[in-house]
Order: C-alpha cells, then structure tokens, then sequence
C-alpha cells in the first residue's frame, strides 16, 4: 500500500516527469473513449501532476490566488470552486485529450471567480497584490497555453466556471441578507 502512494516521490518520477504509465493507472484523465467507467479520473487528475515543476508551479499559483480568496470568501466556499472548476474541467477536458494531469482548470476557475468577486464588490482587481504576485500570475495565464488546444480547453472551462460558481454564491449570499 505505502509503496504505490511513495512512486511519485521518486527521483526518476520527480526529475523526468511525465511517466504515463504510473500517472494512467493511479488516476491521469484519458479520452471519453478510454474511460471504461472510471468516471474518478474526473476528481484524482485534479491532484496529479507531471513532474515537480508542475506541482510547484501549479502550488505558487493556488498559494497567490488563495491568500487574497481567503480573505473574502470562507474555506468551504473557496475548496468548492476549486474543486467545482477542476471537475467541471475535467468533463470538457477529456473530449479532446489522450492523457491529462494537473489542478490547472481548478486554479483558472478560482481565478476567474476572484475576479467577479473583486467586480462585484467594486474592489481594485490587483489591489492586495504584490509586483511579483502580477508578474507571476500574468506568466500562469499566458505561458501554459501556449502549448496547445487541450491546455486551452482545461483552462478556459475551468476559468468560465469559476465566474458561475461566483455569481451563483453572489446570488445565494444575496438571497440569505435578504431572508435575515
């Protein structure tokens, strides 16, 4: 059991990254046509990735949106966008992949609900940001799209149902101000 769970934290996986074949049978996101009923792969691809560099960019990324979400929403709100979005991206995603891995579409949704959440509010978007925040942010959304449709796709979904998921939680905050 502990040795399955240990492999990614091996110096080949760590170093090279990208070895399908563990990150397939514990959990990568396939095709719609090879998912044989393994519908998990929605949820575990979300906290898979494809080598340190990876993981590390993808924790800096949830670490800066996290720190100023946190302070405008609670943690039960911030964890279900997050994994709203990841889930939500993961559907879309896996019409036009043959193997993904990353919290990515998780993380541009809870970018894009920060942003109507600092709209809504009337709040300077970058206000609490530091420069290297912005620069860091601003290299997260352009840099990994570049390499190709299904990035795009992961990421645009993820972001447009980060926006719902915050207009939907406007609404029900709304509505309970209203009921009180």
């Amino acid at each position: 059991m502990v040795q399955p769970n240990t492999d990614i934290f091996t110096p080949n996986h760590l170093i090279n990254g990208n070895q399908w074949g563990w990150l397939t049978e514990y959990g990568r996101l396939v095709n719609v046509k090879n998912i044989n009923g393994e519908w998990w792969r929605l949820i575990t691809v979300i906290f898979l990735h494809s080598g340190v560099v990876h993981l590390i960019t993808n924790s800096i990324a949830i670490y800066i949106i996290g720190r100023h979400m946190e302070k405008r929403i609670n943690k039960i709100s911030f964890i279900s966008i997050f994994m709203i979005c990841g889930l939500i991206s993961s559907c879309f995603t896996m019409f036009v992949t043959n193997g993904a891995v990353g919290a990515s579409g998780a993380i541009y949704g809870l970018i894009g609900s920060y942003i109507v959440l600092m709209i809504k509010r009337g709040e300077y978007i970058l206000r609490d940001f530091k420069i290297i925040e912005i620069i860091l942010l601003i290299a997260y959304l352009i840099l990994p799209n570049l390499s190709g449709i299904v990035t795009i796709i992961a990421h645009l979904s993820g972001f447009v149902c980060g926006i719902i998921c915050s207009l939907i939680l406007d609404k029900i905050k709304t509505k309970n101000e209203i009921l009180k």
